[in-house]
């Protein structure tokens, strides 16, 4: 064999031996296994595992959308914010038409306080495909509007929401309160009741109920929905606040007191909490 067809057969030989590693590489079976084990370590709370297995889910199979997006949500719960976005960066480079990935990137965003980036990239989902579910982004933006106290903007944003997911309780909950807050209290109590009857455990649902029994000065109905709403989530300070306003509205100090204590011990660092024992405590 001449010296150029031995160069041939080497260079031929080389290439062969290059793709067929690269092949080898790609194991989908392999990637999937590590992608099941790191949601499954996700769940009980072992970041640094669930993150090893999303890295090897990444190694055996790098075009394994799901990993990187699994993996930025578990960055995101670590409050690893860059790292979180870089992963989800990655996942709309690979996969452009992935909802769920612009979702994430808005709340990366939101939480780093960019809220006009985080609306964008909202909207950019929303305008990503028709026919697909956006109502976690029309959710989100109806929550910053409604912070802006731009009711009429959130109410049409979370109606938006439901005709996504009709029977979604924290859209429910979320539009009924919109309604409370422009004074449309018969409205807001009708979605309530309807977030009730798909969901009667639901805790933010009892506490919206509250509000609204508040707002219309029935202090014993108000009681009742904020204590249902303690009792299936005892962790929650903004409920026995609410609480201990209606204790003092009815003059009922000691008892004001004690409740607002309660919430301190929850969140210790809260200013309004601290102003009303304050209150209290000098009356």
């Amino acid at each position: 064999m001449s010296k150029f067809g031995i160069l041939i057969l080497l260079f031929s030989l080389l290439l062969f031996g290059a793709c067929s590693s690269q092949d080898s590489q790609v194991d989908s079976k392999a990637s999937n296994e590590h992608y099941r084990l790191g949601v499954e370590f996700a769940q009980y709370a072992l970041f640094k595992n669930s993150l090893e297995e999303f890295d090897l889910a990444i190694k055996m199979n790098p075009n394994n959308i799901e990993a990187y997006d699994k993996k930025g949500l578990v960055l995101f719960g670590m409050r690893d914010f860059a790292n979180a976005r870089k992963m989800f960066d990655e996942v709309v480079t690979r996969s452009p038409q992935h909802l769920q990935a612009r979702i994430n990137l808005g709340m990366v965003e939101y939480t780093q306080g960019n809220i006009e980036e985080a609306m964008k990239r909202w909207q950019e989902a929303i305008e990503l495909q028709e026919g697909d579910n956006d109502s976690k982004a029309y959710n989100n933006i109806g929550n910053i509007y409604k912070e802006r106290k731009d009711y009429p903007k959130a109410i049409q944003h979370y109606q938006a929401a439901l005709k996504q997911e009709s029977s979604n309780p924290l859209y429910l909950n979320n539009l009924a309160d919109s309604y409370r807050l422009t004074g449309e209290l018969e409205e807001a109590e009708k979605l309530l009741q309807q977030s009730m009857t798909v969901n009667s455990k639901s805790m933010m649902t009892h506490f919206h109920l509250g509000l609204l029994h508040r707002d219309r000065k029935l202090w014993t109905q108000a009681l009742g929905a904020f204590q249902q709403s303690i009792q299936l989530n005892p962790n929650q300070p903004e409920a026995l606040f609410e609480m201990a306003q209606i204790h003092l509205a009815q003059n009922e100090k000691s008892t004001a007191r004690e409740t607002i204590e309660k919430a301190l011990q929850l969140n210790p660092a809260n200013g309004k909490y601290k102003q009303l024992l304050t209150r209290l405590q000098t009356s």
